[in-house]
């Protein structure tokens, strides 16, 4: 009877666990993981505790004992999904492309959704719709950077959303600031100063940089810099400490800014949006597109990396 009874107190623990984990409350998930994880170890709890780890970006810990799960559990989709999200994490990315292929692999392979390893962005998708404040913020935040001397524009879907109606994308997620490289510890700085709190260590990177603010508003801080080589203008995800040309690297047309009047003061803007634009999304940027997926359909992008 202790044994059943010890049994029955670890399944309600789990579900605990998870119902934890799918609410976001993710201190509390990842407590009662830990006292599952040392009661009785399990493929379950590894994959999870990974997860949560990589959410303070510290997915390395987990490599070996992701590893060493997976040989026992060969065909779980998730289980390598989340070891290329810690190989990833490590900049261990010729490993985390390798770990992601296998993940797909057995995606397509087993045509089941893994019920077992949903990681938190992706439970539960949900429809983004930014709030009646996120444009004022936007343009007031951007004010505020002109006073400061910084030259913060707005860029990619903003930009996009500005261009096309005169407002935001209804369903965006966020708010993109586009920043000369030059100025991005200013800029970051400055919304510091004024509330913003950067999101999730900016998920590894050094390009963007996310904040979110108090408001709940996230916003993405994107560098644009120049080539040495080359003198072109160059954007995109770029990570630290590993060889540049593996980041993904974006090419647009040199950017030149005017000063422009807004609801909340003068704010600086491309001069000539449209090229920016036809960089970032192609010919057609002014039709929506519910399949085009910036992060691998643009068409400046210098190289698959």
């Amino acid at each position: 009877m202790n044994t059943d009874a010890s049994s029955l107190d670890l399944n309600t623990l789990l579900q605990q666990a998870i119902q934890l984990f799918e609410n976001g409350s993710y201190s509390q998930s990842e407590a009662a993981f830990q006292q599952l994880h040392q009661a009785k170890s399990s493929f379950l709890s590894t994959l999870y505790l990974a997860q949560l780890a990589q959410l303070r970006q510290e997915g390395a810990y987990w490599i070996n004992p992701l590893e060493e799960a997976l040989t026992q559990h060969r065909d779980s989709a998730d289980g390598y999904y989340i070891l290329g999200h810690s190989y990833q994490q490590n900049r261990q990315l010729p490993q985390a492309a390798q770990a992601f292929y296998l993940a797909l692999n057995w995606r397509l392979q087993n045509q089941l959704i893994d019920p077992v390893g949903a990681t938190p962005s992706q439970h539960k998708p949900q429809q983004h719709t930014l709030s009646a404040e996120a444009l004022p913020l936007l343009l007031k935040t951007l004010t505020g950077l002109k006073q400061v001397g910084l030259h913060a524009f707005p860029t990619a879907g903003t930009l996009l959303g500005l261009e096309r109606t005169g407002q935001l994308l209804p369903n965006d997620k966020d708010v993109d600031i586009g920043i000369d490289w030059s100025q991005m510890g200013a800029a970051i700085n400055h919304l510091t100063a004024e509330g913003w709190q950067e999101e999730g260590a900016s998920y590894g990177m050094i390009n963007p940089r996310c904040f979110r603010h108090p408001s709940s508003l996230v916003l993405d801080l994107c560098g644009y810099a120049t080539e040495q080589t080359t003198g072109e203008t160059i954007s995109g995800l770029w990570m630290p400490d590993i060889p540049f040309d593996w980041n993904r690297i974006t090419r647009f047309p040199a950017i030149q800014l005017i000063r422009k009047q807004s609801a909340f003061g003068v704010i600086w803007y491309p001069r000539q949006p449209e090229q920016l634009l036809e960089a970032l999304y192609g010919t057609d940027w002014q039709t929506p597109d519910a399949h085009f997926d910036t992060i691998v359909c643009a068409p400046n992008l210098l190289k698959d990396s």
